[in-house]
């Protein structure tokens, strides 16, 4: 069944084009129509997917097509409108439909970069919300105007709930992981917009000074603990360490409190970091660190191991019958010999302790 609300708006160019090559087809106004119905795929997609292939027009259609299709109260002859599904029958009449598919499409127009498109979404929804996920899409390709643009409607939003005039305009949700997606994706100028302008929303600042960490931006990082995240400078020599970032190790712990080193230390021994560890022990740093030498002695990282045990870690902390166990199981030889060498003479280290009810746990349990 073709749907009536497919009559409520004009007829696809392509219909009438095409029965003008028959006049007498032509020069039938319901024959263009049918036909037309018949083409007429906008009554079948929402709005927010028509917003991920680029087209106003189409989007023109469907919210055309929908306001007339609301407007319809089912009793004229040959109202239809009841008997078949459509998602033009939800866009007006459906508050919960309306806001999903403004969200949604904001979204797809983000990640199309078409601003046209999303002000035309903000000149037609009013009452709605901009998810985080458009502003992290935004963030994530550097698209700095559509992130103004959506400062400015929110503006806009704050000015009409202050007032008594009608909120014709739409939130924003800013936070979460925007500032994190800027980093990641190499826009730290972005990263530091959302901060001047935002730094008060709550956000994943964990996931943010990772990627920092990651792309060792030492400027945005001390831009970042000078603002007030200074918490955060274990955190950041963590993960400094664990990506081999000696930089910034030494930075943070030259210009920060850094409470906890231990947690830098074992991290740069799991990913074979040697000059990290090495820096750190230097420096009377991390010898609180318990797990050091067994991550990397079962990752087969043996001159890690090794300089961990010649600066004075004697294993029993770390090194049990549960190493011998993995390195064994990895096929790291070389590894063994030295866990026999080093340790078996020591009975506390239980090396050779009967596992084998245990061995595939334990072979599992701990990803390389």
């Amino acid at each position: 069944m073709v749907p009536q609300a497919a009559a409520n708006v004009p007829p696809l160019a392509s219909a009438v084009v095409a029965l003008r090559s028959n006049p007498s087809l032509g020069a039938l106004p319901h024959v263009i129509s049918s036909v037309s119905q018949c083409l007429d795929y906008s009554v079948e997609i929402s709005l927010a997917r028509a917003c991920a292939f680029g087209s106003l027009r189409l989007l023109r259609r469907i919210w055309d097509g929908s306001k007339k299709y609301a407007a319809s109260n089912g009793s004229a002859p040959g109202d239809r409108r009841y008997l078949y599904w459509s998602p033009l029958h939800f866009l007006q009449n459906d508050c919960h439909y309306h806001r999903a598919q403004f969200s949604r499409g904001v979204v797809e127009a983000v990640r199309r970069g078409d601003l046209d498109m999303i002000r035309w979404l903000f000149a037609h929804f009013s009452g709605c919300v901009v998810a985080v996920q458009a502003v992290e899409a935004a963030a994530a390709s550097g698209d700095l105007r559509t992130l103004e643009f959506f400062l400015d409607n929110e503006r806009a939003f704050q000015d009409a709930q202050d007032g008594a005039e009608t909120n014709d305009s739409n939130e924003v949700q800013w936070g979460d992981a925007d500032m994190a997606a800027a980093v990641e994706n190499g826009h730290a100028d972005v990263a530091r917009w959302l901060f001047e302008q935002k730094g008060d929303v709550e956000r994943d600042w964990w996931s943010f000074m990772a990627a920092v960490v990651r792309g060792g931006n030492l400027e945005l990082l001390h831009g970042s603990i000078n603002h007030g995240y200074v918490h955060h400078a274990s955190f950041a020599l963590e993960h400094a360490a664990r990506n081999g970032y000696l930089e910034i190790v030494e930075w943070l712990v030259r210009y920060h409190p850094v409470g906890n080193t231990s947690r830098g230390l074992d991290a740069a021994a799991r990913e074979n970091h040697l000059h990290v560890v090495r820096w750190l022990l230097e420096h009377n740093l991390g010898r609180g660190a318990r797990s050091g030498m067994h991550q990397a002695a079962i990752r087969g990282y043996l001159q890690v191991a090794q300089y961990l045990h010649e600066q004075g870690f004697n294993g029993l902390a770390s090194v049990s019958c549960g190493t011998m166990l993995r390195a064994a199981g990895r096929g790291f030889l070389d590894v063994v010999k030295w866990l026999n060498d080093a340790f078996a003479s020591e009975p506390q280290t239980h090396l050779y302790r009967d596992l084998r009810p245990y061995s595939l746990t334990l072979l599992a349990d701990e990803p390389r």
